[in-house]
């Protein structure tokens, strides 16, 4: 098990969560949301936050929403009822700008005001969202929160996270695709065997012997 992180531990901690990370489509295949729990779930272990979720973008949905597939932490429950617009508070942000956020104090961050995380009143200091990319498009953030007065997210913690990120953004791309081929008929079906067609019964033709 790994402990919590402390600076200067960043290569230990991304040769954990790669550990960690291996042999997530064959646990989790065919359940992300599992998958979710159990990333979210080393996140916060490992960085010792308050609380923390995984949100999911579906690009056809005609909303552009974030839902939360997995959270944890005070109020976890209610975060899970709630949809994130893209651009509202600093998942939103997150999630439209496609770039990485490390803000000090979410209380003191008027550019980062609405969003769900602050109308429940959660009473968030630092927060890291990090987005999960597919290929050239959003698959949803991973943010990780503390309350106020808390210390402050360093560079390298992000840069573990963007890890944690990428490597559930794979594993999404590779669940989906999955889904994708079992979803597409054989190249058999609908095609008739030989056993499905009737056959002619095949009868002997005589020829008289010439004299």
């Amino acid at each position: 098990k790994q402990g919590k992180y402390q600076p200067g531990q960043t290569d230990a901690f991304l040769t954990h969560a790669f550990m960690n990370l291996s042999e997530l489509y064959q646990r989790f295949g065919k359940n992300p949301e599992s998958a979710a729990e159990h990333i979210l779930g080393m996140a916060i272990e490992m960085f010792d936050v308050t609380g923390g979720a995984i949100l999911h973008h579906d690009i056809n949905d005609p909303g552009d929403q974030l839902l939360f597939k997995a959270a944890r932490g005070p109020k976890s429950e209610q975060l899970l009822e709630k949809p994130v617009k893209m651009g509202q508070g600093p998942v939103g942000i997150c999630a439209l700008l496609g770039v990485s956020l490390n803000i000090k104090n979410l209380a003191g961050e008027a550019r980062f005001a609405g969003g769900v995380l602050n109308e429940l009143g959660l009473d968030i200091g630092p927060i890291m969202c990090v987005p999960i990319h597919g290929d050239d498009w959003l698959q949803g953030v991973i943010a990780l929160f503390k309350i106020k007065g808390s210390n402050v997210f360093t560079d390298s913690q992000l840069g573990i996270l963007e890890h944690v990120s990428a490597t559930y953004g794979a594993f999404l791309k590779q669940a989906r695709a999955a889904d994708a081929r079992d979803s597409l008929p054989t190249l058999t079906d609908g095609l008739k065997t030989r056993a499905d067609i009737p056959q002619k019964k095949r009868t002997k033709t005589l020829i008289p012997r010439s004299r």
